[in-house]
């Protein structure tokens, strides 16, 4: 007579995970050049599925992998090196690599700290991972001129190394410092800078650090709120303010009450403010703006970034600000609304 010792759903659990994880390295021991894998382990991770993303051949490629307490192991399949990122199951950013097929890379990310990275396998990625250690104080820091200075000073001193690419596509706070990423950029040696990683990458860039981003702000007609048009001239005021915005959520914390505080402190002879929706119809846009009672100009652009009046600005996100001199000169451009405040306070005298 047989004797059956009954199996735990937790046991269940981790067969499955062993079974997912001896057939993906069987898998790899059975495979050639036609594809690559990345192995290793997550401190701090324990016993649950990764999800890989990357994108190769032309294509965006998901995968999912079992993580068993934190040791991990997938494959996947790009002709050229490519970026591959891995979140938990809850979408937490673990790590990136470089790797392309052939290529059997070994890992060790944490995490709770995401700059703590050795990788062996390929030069680019293992350098990759010792950058990461190395300046995981600035890197962690939040400060983006830190960041920004330290991956400069990186791609200056070498520029035929593929990784100066990656940490601009990766690290690099593009967003207000375009025309810096865009100069970077063009220091790399073009075999460090292959096309399939950079040239989505480079077309950004291109339009929002182009004349037109950069030029002088026309004379334009805008849609009002009272369903007017209003005929906004930079030359009208010695300064103007043009504040554009998609949604209630990107008003409700200090764009609004700035703005308040700018009508109520100068005269449009010296400060103009433009405060343009992008929203994507009327009715949104009347509900944003149903409580701000401005003494401003708010205006709704048709079309959103595409609107005729707004499209040779190049306007990349929202919020974003906009602050023009009396001959159209654009003095800034960005996300910043103490940047913003600043100017003002420099160049026009309080009452």
């Amino acid at each position: 007579m047989c004797n059956f010792v009954p199996i735990t759903f937790r046991q269940v659990k981790r067969l499955t995970y062993l079974l997912i994880i001896f057939t993906q390295i069987l898998l790899v021991s059975c495979g050639d050049n036609s594809e690559f894998s990345v192995a290793g382990e997550i401190t701090g991770m324990g016993t649950q599925n990764l999800r890989i993303f990357y994108y190769a051949d032309g294509a965006v490629h998901s995968v999912t992998s079992a993580a068993l307490d934190g040791k991990f192991r997938f494959s996947g399949k790009s002709r050229n090196p490519a970026i591959v990122e891995i979140f938990s199951s809850n979408r937490t950013f673990i790590g990136r690599v470089l790797v392309k097929n052939g290529e059997e890379l070994e890992c060790r990310f944490d995490k709770n700290n995401r700059y703590n990275v050795s990788i062996k396998g390929n030069g680019t990625s293992a350098e990759w991972g010792k950058f990461l250690t190395g300046n995981a104080t600035t890197l962690s820091s939040g400060d983006y001129r830190l960041i920004n200075s330290a991956i400069a000073e990186y791609v200056v001193k070498h520029p035929d190394n593929l990784l100066s690419t990656i940490l601009l596509l990766t690290e690099y706070h593009v967003p207000d410092n375009e025309q810096s990423a865009d100069s970077l950029l063009n220091t790399i040696n073009p075999d460090a800078c292959p096309g399939y990683l950079v040239d989505g990458f480079r077309a950004q860039l291109a339009a929002l650090s182009s004349d037109a981003a950069q030029g002088e702000i026309f004379p334009m007609n805008l849609y009002c709120s009272d369903d007017s048009l209003f005929s906004f001239n930079p030359a009208h005021s010695r300064l103007s303010v043009i504040c554009f915005t998609a949604s209630a959520e990107e008003r409700t914390g200090s764009i609004v009450p700035a703005m308040h505080t700018w009508s109520e402190t100068f005269k449009p002879s010296l400060l103009r403010i433009v405060d343009i929706s992008l929203a994507t119809d009327t009715a949104t846009w009347y509900k944003t703006i149903k409580d701000d009672s401005p003494q401003w100009v708010q205006c709704w652009a048709p079309g959103s970034v595409a609107s005729h009046s707004i499209e040779r600005l190049s306007i990349p996100r929202t919020p974003y600000f906009i602050v023009a001199d009396s001959i159209g000169r654009q003095v800034y451009r960005g996300m910043s609304l103490s940047e913003v405040q600043r100017i003002i306070n420099d160049s026009i005298p309080h009452k």
